[in-house]
């Protein structure tokens, strides 16, 4: 009976680590569950029939010690809502995750629900889960959702509203910030940054309060060009002046500056080697960008 016992609740743990990882994107995980509750339930009933038919009283005792298991697991989760008290989700939820949001306005709530794909499935047909910026009037009636399966569930995004009624987002995956902005009554999603610089054109930048605590500190700041700084040359050889590399996060184009040269207005004020950073100018102000996304 303890043998079987404890066999299944390592079973379950199985399953349970499965499932949490993997296993949900695949299909609900309440159906994973409940198919391998049943299918327990149903393989020890079989096997204490057989144990009472055969007078095996070691049988019945694993089949008992197996089904208690499932069994208590099941008895479990139908009383789980009449015995447990209710999460005050509220308390609980990080501020940059709250499942409602309110606008600045008042005018706008905020929700990011985790909602399974209708067009990329998995194998047993269900779709792929995806977090979906949705935004509704005080009422409850949703005004906008954006319908694109663009952050899978893998990755943990944040949200928060700024000013201007501006939702913006951060995407774990990549380090990229978006934001979505209303403008003559239609939403419309659009790339700011990553980490805590920005390459719109448009001069706005989300909340420090956007950004869980793991990205790296440092001001958060638009440069209003695409231009993003991805490397450095030249500098191991003192002889040599220090080259950076920029790219263009939308074209995907580069190009090389020399301190004191200027293209594409941008201008190299200054460059260093050992701390993998560089002062620019651009339209007229100056900025200290790091190597690479900050996140």
């Amino acid at each position: 009976f303890g043998v079987a016992a404890m066999g299944m609740m390592c079973l379950f743990g199985i399953v349970y680590m499965y499932t949490s990882i993997l296993g949900w994107l695949i299909a609900p995980s309440g159906l994973i569950y409940g198919a391998v509750l049943l299918v327990s339930l149903v393989a020890f009933a079989v096997l204490f029939l057989l144990g009472r038919r055969k007078r095996w009283g070691w049988l019945k005792a694993l089949s008992l010690g197996g089904a208690s298991v499932p069994a208590l697991l099941a008895a479990l989760v139908a009383a789980g809502p009449f015995i447990l008290p209710e999460a005050d989700s509220a308390r609980t939820e990080k501020p940059n995750q709250a499942s409602r949001a309110t606008s600045p306005s008042g005018m706008y709530v905020l929700t990011v629900p985790i909602e399974r794909s209708t067009t990329q499935k998995g194998p047993l047909g269900y779709g792929f889960p995806y977090w979906h910026v949705t935004i509704s009037d005080p009422n409850g009636q949703v005004v906008y959702r954006d319908a694109e399966d663009k952050f899978d569930s893998l990755h943990s995004i944040y949200w928060a509203w700024g000013d201007g009624d501006i939702v913006w987002l951060y995407n774990s995956d990549d380090g990229s910030v978006y934001y979505y902005q209303c403008s003559d009554g239609r939403w419309a999603r659009g790339r700011w940054g990553s980490g805590k610089t920005g390459y719109a054109e448009q001069d706005i930048a989300p909340p420090a309060s956007l950004y869980p605590s793991y990205v790296s500190p440092g001001p958060v700041q638009n440069l209003g060009t695409p231009w993003q700084l991805s490397g450095f040359g030249g500098g191991a050889d003192p002889n040599m002046p220090v080259m950076v590399f920029f790219r263009n996060v939308e074209t995907g184009q580069s190009m090389m500056l020399a301190k004191g040269e200027s293209k594409n207005g941008v201008t190299l004020l200054d460059a260093s080697w050992d701390k993998k950073q560089a002062v620019v100018e651009i339209k007229g102000r100056q900025f200290t960008l790091p190597s690479g996304p900050a996140r």
